[in-house]
């Protein structure tokens, strides 16, 4: 399984199921939805997405709330390239890249239980926090997908030629 998650190299050799690279195309059509509206509609996100009552904060303290949320929608477009990335030229790092968007989500999810008291994994309180949550099982789903291997592959204990 490690050399399905970390192959010797990049190329558009995929050998998972195919409804892995369906599902990550809703991911990546979601994250890019979810980094305009973080990174460019920086108010419009936060105080419809999140419920952050951004007016109610003083000037100074609104300007930095939004400046973080656009930082964070950047990020977003970053991991938005890679995955089309991934999808367009370099299929065999499909399995990598639901490992990142995993490690993505759960990273920000412990980081809201350390600093903010959130409890890890709580139901969505948020239209945004329903849609990341459905989101984040389909990492999930799709990350298992990526490494189930096709009947017309080889097995995966088959050494590598070429």
């Amino acid at each position: 399984m490690p050399r399905r998650i970390f192959p010797r190299q990049f190329d558009n050799e995929y050998h998972g199921h195919r409804l892995a690279l369906a599902l990550l195309w809703i991911i990546t059509g979601f994250k890019t939805i979810m980094a305009y509206n973080t990174a460019i509609n920086t108010r419009y996100g936060a105080v419809h997405a999140d419920g952050i009552p951004v007016d109610s904060y003083s000037p100074e303290a609104g300007i930095m709330v939004l400046n973080i949320f656009a930082k964070l929608g950047n990020m977003h477009f970053i991991l938005v390239a890679i995955s089309l990335m991934a999808l367009i030229r370099y299929r065999s790092m499909v399995p990598l890249i639901y490992l990142i968007l995993i490690y993505e989500y759960l990273s920000r999810a412990l980081l809201s239980t350390l600093w903010m008291g959130v409890p890890f994994l709580q139901l969505a309180t948020s239209k945004a926090g329903a849609i990341v949550q459905s989101l984040f099982v389909a990492m999930v789903v799709g990350f298992i997908l990526s490494l189930w291997w096709r009947r017309a592959d080889p097995p995966a204990n088959e050494p590598i030629r070429g």
